[in-house]
């Protein structure tokens, strides 16, 4: 176990280049709106170094988050439990875990016409069926119109992620019975905080995206301050400068933690701000989507 102290964490900020922070139990508490205290706390962080989210949700969903609370952001976003790291100022991916075409096209074979079947990739949303289309797009309240598409046709790219409509019971079961004859390389894999299944790639954790987001700006996980409640945020822990376990964390997590905060994380933030504030001039790159549109 590492040494569990506040203070650790306070000493060794002049190595943190990054901060990195899980949205939900994080940031976001269930059913419970985000303070404005914290909001503005988050925004002021953004000021004085480059900070980034690691998330299980999509590139809309995060967007959506960010815009909904008037949050600011000066460095891509880690989606797809690190499957995607998303530039939302440039408007594309600067890494993506993609499923092959030909993979699509086998579990569309496999599924066929039991179910809808959602295909995200970037900011853009693509539906086997019209229903899955209006569902998706009225869930997230897409910005944009999603794609529809009918007939088994396909996106002119890969997408990132095939996520499968709820109530779905004997498709899924179907699935996962025939995935490793499908393609040994994907899983599928129910969503933590949605009725929702996904299949993706085996192998790809919310680490794999941190290393994606660094190497885009050539630095390295070790210079990261990573915050996380959930055990998917173990693998990004174990790689990072420092960490910090918040709320109701698993026990697995806090273990690895550098400092675990249980009621008062904003507290902690507070404190890094103000020492952050008396050693200016890190590097960020202006990124700030949070208010847009």
């Amino acid at each position: 176990m590492r040494t569990m102290s506040k203070e650790r964490i306070i000493h060794n900020l002049d190595g943190v280049k990054r901060i990195v922070f899980d949205i939900d139990g994080t940031l976001k508490l269930p059913g419970i709106p985000m303070k404005p205290s914290m909001i503005e706390l988050f925004n002021r962080l953004t000021e004085l170094v480059p900070v980034s989210l690691a998330t299980a949700r999509t590139v809309l969903s995060v967007r959506r988050f960010l815009r909904k609370n008037g949050l600011r952001m000066n460095c891509p976003v880690i989606c797809f439990n690190g499957r995607t790291v998303y530039d939302y100022g440039q408007g594309c991916s600067l890494y993506e875990a993609a499923i092959d075409m030909r993979d699509v096209r086998l579990v569309l074979e496999a599924c066929g016409s039991s179910g809808d079947i959602i295909f995200e990739q970037g900011e853009s949303a693509y539906a086997t069926t019209e229903t899955g289309a209006c569902l998706y797009a009225e869930d997230w309240k897409i910005g944009r119109e999603a794609v529809q598409v009918v007939g088994g046709e396909l996106p002119p790219a890969p997408p990132v992620t095939i996520v499968l409509m709820p109530g779905q019971t004997d498709m899924l079961e179907h699935l996962e019975k025939i995935m490793p004859e499908v393609s040994p390389s994907l899983i599928v894999e129910k969503q933590r905080t949605t009725d929702w299944y996904e299949v993706k790639q085996g192998g790809i954790t919310k680490a794999v995206g941190l290393q994606a987001l660094c190497g885009a700006f050539g630095d390295s996980p070790g210079g990261c301050l990573v915050f996380g409640d959930e055990e998917n945020d173990c693998e990004m822990f174990e790689i990072s400068g420092l960490s910090v376990a918040v709320n109701q964390a698993k026990e697995k997590l806090i273990a690895l933690a550098d400092a675990y905060c249980e009621h008062d994380m904003e507290e902690l933030l507070e404190r890094i701000a103000n020492q952050m504030t008396t050693n200016p001039g890190r590097p960020h790159n202006g990124l700030d989507i949070g208010n847009q549109g």
